[in-house]
């Protein structure tokens, strides 16, 4: 599990720069914020987090698996710079979390949600961000196990990531009018790439799979189909440290 979390917290570059943060009000008080290794957590300052022992459920691997990023989200900013620890939980990922049963066969995934940046391409230092699905996890033979969508195509500012009633994904991004996107399918085994559509402003060209020629008009049936009758899910983040409650 903790080699799992290592490799989470890598592939997202979790600890960043905080220099827009600001400071906090400094307080002589010290707040545990956990234990690890049987020894008390203590901040910087004083901060609602983690502020009680997340126990382990066999009967839940989602519960071990929270509580080690738990962990690992604290002890990150303890040897970070940063004194704003509400800046940091905001900047860094893996810090919220979504169940919901993407493919129907009555087990829920657990979504992880990244600060991401939103909008088109930009010189501005500071792009406005949002929170969206990053990683899928989801319980192979009682271990957790992740996928990220951007696994499946990767590009720095995307417009949105919708969840949709019948378990897809819709990532949009590139043309703020006519957007490219992909939609991403959980099988019930890895994270698979169920359809993409693009458009290239340059020509003027739609294309489906990276090189095949469509039509405006194909452009849009693709995207309607795999929408069909399905409905946008309001994803109710929830903080990784209120688990289980």
């Amino acid at each position: 599990m903790k080699k799992l979390i290592i490799l989470i917290l890598a592939a997202i570059g979790f600890i960043t720069c905080f220099s827009g943060c600001g400071s906090p009000t400094q307080t002589d008080e010290t707040t545990a914020v956990g234990t690890k290794g049987g020894e008390a957590l203590t901040e910087k300052g004083t901060i609602p987090f983690y502020t009680k022992e997340i126990k382990g459920d066999p009967s839940d691997p989602y519960s071990g698996f929270i509580k080690e990023i738990c962990e690992a989200v604290v002890e990150d900013w303890q040897g970070s710079e940063s004194e704003n620890f509400e800046g940091f939980f905001k900047n860094g990922n893996c810090t919220h979390y979504f169940l919901y049963d993407l493919n129907g066969d009555g087990v829920e995934e657990m979504l992880l949600g990244k600060w991401v940046k939103v909008g088109h391409y930009t010189d501005d230092p500071n792009p406005p961000t949002a929170l969206k699905p990053y990683f899928v996890c989801t319980l192979k033979d009682g271990e957790v196990e992740y996928m990220a969508f951007d696994s499946l195509h990767w590009s720095e500012f995307i417009y949105d990531r919708v969840l949709y009633s019948n378990g897809l994904v819709m990532t949009t991004y590139g043309n703020e009018k006519k957007p490219s996107c992909f939609f991403a399918a959980f099988d019930g085994t890895s994270l698979v790439m169920k359809d993409n559509v693009y458009y290239f402003a340059s020509d003027d060209t739609y294309y489906y799979g990276y090189d095949n020629v469509i039509t405006e008009e194909e452009y849009h049936r693709r995207i309607d189909e795999n929408i069909g009758d399905a409905t946008p899910v309001e994803i109710e983040w929830k903080r990784i440290d209120e688990y289980g409650q």
